[in-house]
C-alpha cells in the first residue's frame, strides 16, 4: 500500500498558511506550502516524542528544523493532526539533512506510509528503492 496523497491532503489541511515556496531553478514533483506547525516527531515507535518546527510541506513529505542530524534513508515518525483532532501517525523516510550556519539541521522527509496502513517488507524495500533513485537522478 502506497501513501494516498488525499488521505495526506485531510491530514495536512490544518498546516497550510496559504503561502507557497518558489522553485528557484529546483526540479521538484510537488508544490512546497509554507507552515510553522510544531509537530512531536519520534525515531521510533518506543522513543519520546521532540517536538519540530515544520518549514514547508508538499504531497509528497515535509521539511523541518531539528537539533541532530539524522542519517539519509533513516525512517522517523511525525504526528500530524487530522481535521478531525485526532493524530495521524506517518512513516517518513529521511531524503536530505543539511547543517543550518544558526544551528540545527534542515531535514527533508518523504512520506512512506501511515502507520495504520503499514506495507508489507516488500512494500518498504519498492519504497526505498524508489526514494533512492529519485535522489540520485
Amino acid at each position: 500500500m502506497g501513501f494516498c496523497e488525499r488521505r495526506l491532503a485531510e491530514i495536512i489541511h490544518g498546516l497550510s498558511t496559504g503561502e507557497t515556496t518558489p522553485a528557484r531553478g529546483e526540479k521538484r514533483r510537488a508544490e512546497r506550502v509554507v507552515s510553522r506547525a510544531r509537530v512531536p516527531m519520534r525515531i521510533t515507535s518506543d522513543s519520546p516524542a521532540r517536538e519540530v518546527v515544520l518549514r514547508d510541506f508538499s504531497a509528497r513529505g515535509v521539511r523541518f528544523v531539528h537539533d541532530s542530524p539524522l542519517a539519509r534513508y533513516s525512517q522517523l515518525l511525525l504526528n500530524l493532526p487530522r481535521p478531525d483532532g485526532s493524530i495521524a501517525e506517518v512513516v517518513c523516510t529521511v531524503v536530505h539533512c543539511v547543517a543550518l550556519r544558526d544551528g540545527g539541521y534542515s531535514i527533508g522527509v518523504e512520506f512512506a506510509y501511515l502507520m495504520d496502513e503499514k506495507p508489507d517488507e516488500q512494500d518498504q524495500d519498492a519504497e526505498l528503492a524508489r526514494i533512492r533513485a529519485s535522489i540520485l537522478d
